[in-house]
């Protein structure tokens, strides 16, 4: 899912979140996730910065399990916005 100069999915082997912040103006593109098949939730946030480019986190999830996830970003004009619900299964 990329919106602008952001990106984020959630790779269904590997047990990866993918972010990618695009604008230096201090704030963090953040992916929020719940894993329907279980009892966890978290967040990954890149806070690397644009100049990482794309930034992971390893969340370890368990083989075969429904990961509902959802993309915040902010805008150009300061306002916050997210994405539709993505579901992947890992």
């Amino acid at each position: 899912m990329s919106v602008d100069r952001y990106g984020a999915c959630v790779q269904p082997y590997g047990d990866l979140i993918w972010i990618k912040d695009g604008i230096k103006d201090g704030h963090s593109p953040v992916v929020y996730w719940w894993d329907l098949d279980g009892d966890r939730l978290g967040m990954c946030t890149d806070q690397q910065g644009v100049d990482a480019g794309w930034t992971a986190c390893n969340k370890n999830f368990p083989e075969g399990h429904e990961i509902e996830w959802r993309f915040h970003w902010r805008n150009f004009d300061g306002t916050w916005e997210r994405s539709a619900l993505q579901y992947t299964t890992v």
